[in-house]
């Protein structure tokens, strides 16, 4: 077979073009999955380390649990607002008043979550640091 003659360099350009794309897409995959927005959290540095130990994990349990409950309206974590909002004390004391109260309105009484994961929501809406 003489006289054939592959050109090799159109099939060089196209493997290296093919290689960009691919990490360029891998590159989108991973920042896609990415967990989100780092939430630092304002806890009193003069806690005792157990004292502290233990709001770190409510305040964790209670982000995890925003997430899962919350975050679809109140942002951060998924298409709802960009932010998380910013309740009062007031307006957290009167969310479980409403709770308890059992109020259909209420969207912690119908998603079934139990007075532990409200109170660990609003415990880590209490203490993650605000921008």
């Amino acid at each position: 077979m003489t006289g054939l003659s592959v050109d090799y360099t159109n099939f060089e350009k196209m493997r290296k073009i093919n290689s960009i794309v691919s990490l360029l897409l891998l590159a989108v995959v991973l920042y896609q999955c990415s967990p989100g927005k780092n939430i630092e959290y304002n806890i009193y540095e003069g806690l005792r380390p157990e004292d502290k130990a233990y709001i770190l994990t409510m305040v964790e349990s209670g982000q995890g649990l925003y997430k899962e409950y919350c975050s679809q309206c109140h942002g951060i974590f998924s298409k709802g607002k960009d932010h998380i909002p910013n309740f009062s004390k007031e307006a957290m004391d009167d969310y479980k008043t409403s709770f308890v109260m059992k109020d259909e309105k209420n969207h912690s009484v119908a998603t079934n979550i139990t007075s532990e994961e409200l109170d660990q929501i609003l415990m880590f809406l209490t203490f993650y640091k605000r921008d």
